[in-house]
């Protein structure tokens, strides 16, 4: 201990002789300095312990004889304490030892000292406030959509709850509302379907009005939630302000059958998550089946009173008799197409179309309608919680979670929508919403997979003047939910081909106009959640073009299958003109991994027309598509913008290395190695560059560019010109690209074109057009277009 306690003497000695700069200057106030060291040097010997003798012990500077020494061990009798023996002192030194030392402490260095301990202690608290803040934070958060994702231990034993069949049974129709306010959703689809069975069943005898209120033939989810929807608040609330309907029994009808099912996983998933068994609900396999009715009969119309209503889709589709039916009465119109004028004495019709009022959702405007329901409904309103987590889910599917335009398809009706349904909805409690995920998750697709109950949230984005700080909150708190929903509807492989262009199709009968009424075709629209490249190969031998024996010939193999699908489809459904429309995201591991991108499939199998008409129709069709002749050159967001050639898996390096093209198909579009069909058949595959483009904006383009071709072909007929001279050399006729090149085929000629179609009739007549070269014709042609013109402003 005294070997201890002087060498922590020495060395405050030294530092004090380092914070002062060595000994230069010190002389100065040392007698103060003396009479200080002295001071506690002999305070620390007279309180220092002392053995049987008497003499201090305990500290350095303090001899046995009770003599005090200095910092050196030299006797210093001048520091003895009080009543100690005298003894020897070395005065030299303690001159030495004063001349060293000067004051340690002072007012200033002990301030200064003080502000640096405290200035560090409170750097230290700020720093260990903020670590503690942030662990707090992200432990709130993590539980927080830990939450929201994880599935309970009975998650695979979820089922859902049996419907008190008694809770309807005995009320009247006449007490419709009345029933309707005290039931829950999937009760009130119990009665509906089975007040239109009896409706039906009953033909014109029946008394009250039924609307049967259908979304589109694509069945999608938002189609779906706006039927229930619509068809609940009507039933419960009557027609919304301003809109007058006379008294009706409203039945949601789903344009899709009960065992196609399997083909919409995700309207499963929403439907069990809002209390709904899809076996309540009506379907197309009901009322053609169970009840054998055909759906363009009189069963349906004004006569059986029988009205309908459309939401999500603008037009009554060719199966129900067409948009010019005249034994059909539309009462309610409710979309967010595009708008073509149809059914516009509807009582009740809105139509807000992408081009002047975009709204990513219609579930989105029945929401807008009967705001004010939502807003006055109570906690205990078991049905209208669930008639807002089943619109909540179709708006945040359709939008991709409240994704905003222009990137997303989310407009400020989207987000109005969520911020009236969020707080009457189940998500706007934890332990409800917990329970709604995790029914979600169990009807799922997911719940057989290794991870499918892991779901992680989408990283919200920055507020902006789209989303507030509630669509904010909205959507982190939908997030873990919309995944589910949007996983589900990715699960498609399972899906042989002609399910996966049956899954979200959607027709369309196309007749042109007064001129052009010979023109009548069916479309047919499919939109697939996958890219051409996966379906291509998903169910080949082997997958990897890497991996086969022959690439080359795996290419052409695989291309020959697809061809088969489609013109099976096409067969089957009758139509003219397929439109399909592929919308994925890049796979991890290439380039531009999860970008989201587009392809086209644009193929033409006519059965009504003449090859001579359905080649002028086909150039028309495509030319105007690849140079999106439907729109103004400053409408950017609405073009295609489709590119060529399509490009597919890179092939190994000994098959070239290059990557795949489309095979079966001449670079004109025409198809080979078709000699099963009578007519010829066209098609084109394209990537397509604007992937905001959706089926909203390709099908007013296809309608659009067709009824320019119509017109010309119109135009053709009036001037009495055969087609026939337009014929391919392989029907008789030669020199195509000649008459096409002087004719003007897909380009911008206009008046004096009777004259030179004339000119072409004449000469196929007399057989000139057959003699003359290529280069004559284009020539003669060219002149008489001119000279007409000439003639034609000279005037």
């Amino acid at each position: 201990m005294r070997a201890s306690s002087h060498s922590t003497s020495h060395a405050a000695g030294h530092t004090a002789l380092r914070a002062y700069g060595g000994t230069s200057g010190l002389a100065t106030n040392r007698s103060r300095s003396y009479n200080l060291v002295n001071t506690h040097v002999q305070a620390a010997c007279t309180a220092a312990p002392r053995n049987s003798a008497g003499i201090p012990t305990a500290h350095p500077d303090c001899d046995q004889a009770g003599e005090g020494r200095d910092s050196h061990g030299k006797s210093d009798p001048s520091r003895l304490p009080t009543g100690a023996p005298k003894g020897e002192s070395d005065r030299s030194h303690r001159r030495f030892y004063m001349a060293q030392y000067e004051r340690i402490y002072t007012y200033r260095t002990n301030r200064a000292a003080a502000a640096r301990h405290n200035a560090t202690i409170g750097l230290v608290a700020l720093l260990a406030l903020v670590a503690v803040a942030s662990v707090v934070f992200l432990s709130v958060t993590d539980y927080v959509y830990w939450r929201q994702a994880r599935p309970n231990s009975f998650l695979n034993q979820l089922a859902p709850q049996p419907i008190r069949n008694g809770s309807l049974t005995g009320k009247g129709k006449g007490d419709t509302m009345a029933s309707v306010a005290g039931s829950t959703l999937d009760e009130f689809l119990v009665q509906a379907k089975r007040d239109a069975f009896e409706h039906l069943k009953a033909g014109a005898a029946a008394k009250q009005k039924l609307t049967l209120v259908m979304g589109n033939e694509a069945g999608d989810l938002d189609s779906a939630a706006c039927a229930i929807g619509l068809s609940y608040l009507l039933s419960r609330f009557g027609p919304p302000q301003g809109y007058k309907l006379g008294a009706s029994s409203y039945v949601p009808l789903i344009q899709s059958m009960h065992s196609d099912d399997v083909l919409r996983p995700e309207n499963t998933a929403a439907f069990r998550a809002a209390g709904i068994d899809p076996e309540h609900t009506l379907c197309l396999d009901d009322i053609q089946h169970t009840l054998g009715l055909a759906l363009d009969s009189d069963a349906f119309a004004p006569a059986a009173n029988v009205a309908l209503g459309l939401v999500d889709h603008p037009s009554l589709t060719g199966p129900w008799g067409g948009s010019g039916a005249s034994n059909r009465d539309v009462e309610i119109v409710l979309d967010h197409h595009e708008d073509v004028g149809d059914h516009a004495d509807a009582p009740l019709r809105i139509v807000k179309s992408p081009s002047k009022q975009p709204v990513g959702s219609c579930s989105s405007m029945v929401a807008d309608l009967f705001a004010a329901h939502f807003a006055q409904a109570s906690a205990t309103d078991v049905a209208m919680h669930q008639v807002a987590d089943l619109l909540m889910s179709a708006i945040v599917i359709d939008t991709d979670n409240l994704r905003a335009a222009p990137r997303g398809k989310a407009t400020q009706t989207d987000f109005d929508a969520v911020k009236t349904l969020f707080p009457a909805s189940s998500f706007g409690n934890p332990e409800t919403s917990q329970r709604i995920r995790e029914t979600a998750l169990a009807f799922s697709p997911l719940k057989d997979q290794v991870h499918g109950a892991s779901v992680e949230p989408i990283q919200p984005v920055s507020p902006s003047e789209h989303t507030d700080s509630a669509t904010q909150s909205a959507k982190i708190i939908l997030a873990p939910f919309w995944s589910i929903l949007s996983r589900a509807k990715q699960a498609v492989d399972h899906l042989a081909g002609r399910d996966l262009l049956r899954r979200d199709y959607k027709e369309l009968d196309f007749v042109g106009g007064a001129e052009e009424s010979s023109l009548s075709l069916k479309l047919g629209f499919a939109s697939v959640p996958i890219s051409m490249v996966e379906w291509l190969h998903k169910d080949r031998p082997t997958p990897r073009l890497a991996d086969a024996a022959d690439p080359k010939q795996e290419v052409r193999d695989a291309w020959a299958a697809w061809w088969k699908v489609l013109d099976d489809f096409m067969d089957e459904r009758k139509i003219d003109i397929a439109v399909m429309t592929g919308s994925f995201r890049v796979p991890e591991g290439e380039v531009d991994a999860g970008k989201h991108k587009r392809e086209l499939v644009l193929a033409f199998a006519p059965r009504s027309l003449r090859e001579s008409q359905a080649s002028m129709l086909w150039q028309e069709l495509r030319r105007g598509l690849e140079t999106d002749a439907h729109v103004a050159a400053d409408q950017v967001d609405r073009r295609l913008m489709l590119e060529e050639p399509w490009k597919g898996q890179r092939l190994p390096e000994s098959a070239g290395g290059k990557k795949e093209r489309v095979q079966g198909v001449d670079t004109d579009g025409r198809r080979l190695e078709l000699a099963a069909h009578a007519q010829p058949r066209w098609a084109k595959v394209y990537r397509q560059a604007n992937a905001r483009a959706n089926r909203k904006i390709v099908l007013p383009a296809v309608t659009t560019v067709l009824k320019a071709a119509a017109r010309k072909l119109a135009v053709l007929a009036k001037a009495g010109v055969r087609t026939s001279a337009l014929e391919p050399a392989s029907r008789g006729n030669v020199k195509l690209a000649a008459r096409r090149s002087a004719f003007g085929v897909g380009g911008k000629e206009g008046g004096c074109l009777a004259t030179k179609l004339g000119m072409l009739q004449g000469w196929s007549d007399t057989g000139m057009l057959n003699r003359q070269p290529d280069w004559w014709i284009a020539a003669e042609c060219r002149a008489t277009f001119m000279r007409c013109t000439l003639t034609y402003i000279a005037s």
